[in-house]
């Protein structure tokens, strides 16, 4: 069997512990970890589907694993692909569009990037330049995950957090639905190369995300504000989520149809996609 590692890019402390890897918008800060994490559930949830196996070693929303530790664990489970999950940031707004990076002597890294590219291009989204990037020594390309992994390795920037349309897909209003776009663009580039036929019947639907109440009592929140109460919602009451998980001030939240914010912690919500 295909087994794949899914790099989950940074962690949910790295913003916290002054690496950057996100973006501030309104005083609000959008990690940029919780994208990756989202896109990398998804994507593990279609592969598991089509057959592959999959490792998460950085497990989603939290705390950052270095990269040597990572890449030292891959070589040691002798996985056949790692595939790193990020988006972009620059100094420049007007910066926009997704890429791959792969090692730059690898010809089956480099063929699975041009599978990514034809895949997100197929999805009706456009890339950064030829959306491929050769990773190689004494270059700003000369990427961990690439260079120190010994089997194919392959990084994905998922658009630029800094480009305003590209943040509405990533962290804004049209989130669901990109990352159930982009994590199935990630899985049919991956069943392309390993020659599977990929199945589009495990449940991605349209990619819109909707959250039951489990507690008996929950209040939601005028904004992403824990002190900023609005009403009491019900066990069983069932809303649409605008805007995926997000970092609040040691807890995280969804934001839901009507505007409000809520809590996005498992014991209390059941989130679920169709």
């Amino acid at each position: 069997m295909v087994r794949v590692a899914i790099d989950i890019g940074h962690g949910s402390n790295t913003w916290e512990n002054g690496g950057g890897k996100g973006v501030v918008r309104n005083g609000i800060v959008y990690e940029e970890h919780d994208f990756n994490s989202l896109v990398a559930q998804e994507l593990d949830r279609l592969l598991n589907y089509n057959g592959i196996s999959t490792l998460l070693y950085q497990q989603p929303f939290s705390p950052e694993v270095g990269l040597t530790q990572r890449t030292n664990y891959y070589n040691s489970q002798n996985v056949d692909l790692v595939w790193s999950i990020h988006a972009n940031a620059s100094s420049s707004t007007s910066a926009e569009g997704r890429c791959a990076f792969y090692w730059y002597t690898s010809s089956a890294a480099r063929r699975l990037a041009e599978l990514y590219v034809e895949e997100v291009t197929n999805a009706g989204y456009n890339t950064h330049g030829t959306g491929l990037h050769a990773s190689q020594p004494n270059s700003w390309t000369n990427l961990h995950i690439c260079r120190e992994t010994n089997m194919t390795a392959v990084l994905t920037e998922n658009g630029f957090m800094t480009n305003n349309a590209d943040f509405e897909r990533i962290f804004g209003s049209n989130q669901a639905v990109y990352v159930a776009n982009i994590a199935r663009a990630h899985a049919k580039a991956i069943c392309r190369f390993f020659n599977i036929n990929f199945n589009d019947d495990g449940g991605g639907g349209t990619g819109q995300k909707y959250i039951e109440i489990l507690a008996d009592s929950l209040w939601t929140y005028n904004t992403a504000d824990w002190n900023d109460r609005a009403v009491i919602v019900n066990r069983g009451e069932v809303f649409t989520v605008i805007r995926d998980r997000f970092y609040v001030d040691g807890g995280y939240m969804y934001q839901i149809k009507s505007g409000l914010y809520i809590t996005a912690n498992p014991t209390y919500v059941r989130a679920y996609t169709r």
